[in-house]
């Protein structure tokens, strides 16, 4: 546990958004309305429910570290290749609470995100007389586009601390849709579990997390001269932080953070020509790592 708590620092250190969520978080800190809090007084539902029910716009920037790891790969080479980059991102949101007869309410959520820009490459070139398959080493600047889309549909299952906490277990599904470069495309769907709290630090301002769980499905790779790659399936995390602040009636500024890690299993081979050359190709295993932070305005419906 110990390491793996070294790594996600090392990854969030690395990347450099600890400092950018930090100082954004403490910008909206310090120029919001703290009264509530000095006074300790319950926050009516409405508070929250009004953040449940938001029409969003958001902009950002999105980090990514994609590495693939083969059975074959050059000796001493920690990994194949890697693509290490940030990349502007947009997203909407869609949030609301529905009621329904017998279970009361029920809480659902959509997102939709894309991201396009430039990440760096390094990895190796084919060459058919190593005993590899691999020859030099190669480092280029890269283009890519991601767009993910995710559902959630929860049941708020309590309301405490007079009105200002709720948490909200829900099931969750996720899109993932990479271009990597212009012949390799990358998609999968995950499904799972997680929940969402949120607590009403005063009658205008609402922080929350979420973490879910999820297994990957229907994982594959799609490239130019040969049949779509089966990935192997694999666990995908989840997790994020957000701060929501009232600046009007129906008007509310968002920050978000949100990271993701998913990793994929190495597909079969398959004969066929790729690249003028001849053989038996496959995707290797791989694992991604991806980081977004984002500002946006929000409207309450």
């Amino acid at each position: 546990m110990t390491r793996i708590a070294a790594r996600l620092v090392s990854c969030i250190v690395g990347a450099r958004w600890v400092g950018v969520v930090a100082a954004a978080w403490w910008a909206l800190w310090t120029n919001c309305a703290w009264a509530d809090d000095a006074q300790a007084v319950a926050v009516p539902p409405s508070v929250i429910d009004s953040v449940d029910n938001e029409l969003g716009l958001s902009a950002g920037a999105r980090w990514l570290s994609y590495h693939e790891v083969a059975r074959n790969q050059p000796a001493g080479a920690r990994y194949l290749d890697s693509e290490v980059g940030t990349q502007p991102a947009v997203a909407a949101s869609w949030r609301r609470e529905f009621h329904v007869p017998v279970l009361g309410g029920v809480y659902a959520q959509a997102t939709v995100s894309y991201a396009r820009g430039g990440t760096d490459y390094t990895g190796f070139a084919f060459d058919t007389l190593s005993p590899t398959g691999y020859g030099a080493s190669r480092a280029y600047r890269d283009w890519g586009t991601q767009v993910d889309a995710s559902g959630r549909l929860g049941y708020p299952v309590a309301m405490l601390a007079g009105g200002r906490l709720r948490l909200i277990p829900w099931l969750a599904y996720d899109f993932h849709d990479w271009m990597r470069n212009a012949i390799e495309r990358y998609q999968h769907q995950a499904a799972g579990v997680g929940a969402l709290v949120q607590y009403a630090l005063t009658s205008t301002v609402v922080v929350e997390g979420d973490l879910t769980a999820e297994r990957t499905f229907d994982a594959r790779m799609k490239t130019v001269d040969l049949a779509p790659d089966v990935l192997g399936t694999r666990f995908e995390g989840n997790a994020g932080l957000g701060l929501d602040v009232a600046v009007g009636r129906r008007t509310h500024l968002r920050l978000d953070y949100r990271a993701t890690r998913f990793a994929y299993g190495a597909s079969p081979p398959q004969a066929g020509v790729l690249g003028g050359l001849a053989g038996e190709w496959y995707e290797p295993a791989s694992r991604t790592w991806a980081q977004t932070v984002s500002l946006g305005f929000a409207w309450s419906l």
